[in-house]
């Protein structure tokens, strides 16, 4: 682990671990947790086990100790977490996804187990076999939205190490929404959606609305992922490749979303979704699935709509709806889009998740 901006003697630290190879939704809020750790003079300092280049980077940029990782199924890989877990001895081990909780289940003793903290960004429920349930025996769970609680209560784990604390807007402190995107009102309704292509991210269904849709709407898909190619032979099956543009994930977040006028999210399941925080931020409105913990972000139809995930038909008739909306009124758009940045400055803070998640950390012994 790197010597740069150690904790001071006697500091309690946090370990934070993570195997993703991907700058996603949970690498970012592990980033957003880590820097606001490192600025805050109470809590205990954050170091970074972890994988994705991308990550480490930024950590080190905002002063954050961080180490390389080849990850849990390499056998060097193992040597590192195993050191890593020696130097925060006495200190916090803060694991963010399944796959690296094995490991560290495996290679820590059994005072540290009593340190162990687990965040869980999916709603999906764990597998039911002997080796996932022995994971899931140890650890306070902290739980990014009621949706993901309730599926690991139901899978077994007691109400008593189960924590919600949602994930938030990182630091800001701007006194005004931004403004709605430039031409409002005018020309084809924008769509964007952000999100890996990953089938349980729904993108094949909102292709179908699309083209059911007989209103003038365009969209724009950033994010990679296996289904890229399907997904564009999709396009062209459906008539609709003029009207869709794949922008990879390489691109600026902040200026697709100013550009946009909605943005959907028609997951099939979702933990929380941080692209919808990220348009709430922004002062966009949201159109997204009723899965997971999505409700617990879009308040409809104040701060945006709600589907049953993966109804095409319904989909469908409410983005005409909210075109000839936009058409008809076109502040409707931006009026949702404030109420969901007002919401996301009250109820999704910073302040708040890093306060949630320091609780968590104050009852391990």
């Amino acid at each position: 682990m790197s010597s740069e901006h150690e904790p001071s003697p006697g500091q309690r630290c946090v370990l934070h671990i993570d195997s993703g190879i991907s700058f996603r939704g949970g690498q970012r809020q592990l980033l957003v947790l880590a820097e606001a750790q490192h600025r805050d003079d109470e809590g205990p300092k954050p170091r970074i086990l972890a994988r994705e280049p991308g990550l480490l980077a930024q950590a080190r940029s905002a002063g954050v100790a961080a180490q390389a990782w080849q990850g849990p199924v390499s056998p060097f890989g193992l040597v590192q977490l195993d050191a890593a877990l020696r130097a925060a001895r006495g200190g916090l081990i803060h694991v963010h996804d399944s796959r690296s909780l094995g490991v560290v289940r495996l290679l820590a003793g059994e005072a540290a187990q009593r340190r162990l903290v687990v965040h869980r960004r999916i709603d999906d429920p764990p597998r039911s076999r002997a080796v996932t349930r022995w994971k899931y025996r140890r650890g306070r769970f902290i739980c990014v939205s009621h949706a993901v609680a309730e599926v690991l209560a139901s899978y077994g784990v007691p109400a008593s190490r189960l924590h919600v604390v949602h994930s938030s807007l990182p630091a800001g402190d701007a006194l005004a929404p931004p403004p709605p995107p430039d031409g409002a009102g005018q020309g084809p309704l924008r769509l964007l959606a952000i999100g890996a292509l990953v089938h349980h991210k729904g993108h094949g269904g909102l292709l179908e609305a699309l083209a059911l849709a007989r209103q003038d709407i365009v969209l724009r898909l950033v994010g990679e992922g296996p289904l890229r190619s399907k997904l564009m032979v999709r396009c062209r099956t459906l008539g609709i490749e003029d009207r869709v543009r794949f922008v990879g994930d390489r691109v600026d977040l902040a200026e697709e979303l100013r550009c946009c006028d909605v943005l959907v999210h028609p997951s099939l399941s979702e933990g929380l979704g941080t692209a919808v925080l990220d348009a709430m931020g922004a002062a966009r409105p949201v159109l997204a699935a009723r899965v997971g913990g999505l409700p617990e972000l879009v308040n409809d139809p104040n701060t945006g709509w709600l589907v049953p995930p993966g109804d095409v038909p319904t989909t469908a008739a409410l983005v005409d709806e909210i075109a000839a909306l936009r058409c008809r009124d076109p502040e409707a758009l931006h009026t949702r889009g404030v109420a969901g940045w007002q919401r996301a400055r009250s109820q999704f803070k910073l302040a708040d998740m890093v306060r949630a998640t320091r609780e968590v950390y104050d009852v391990c012994p």
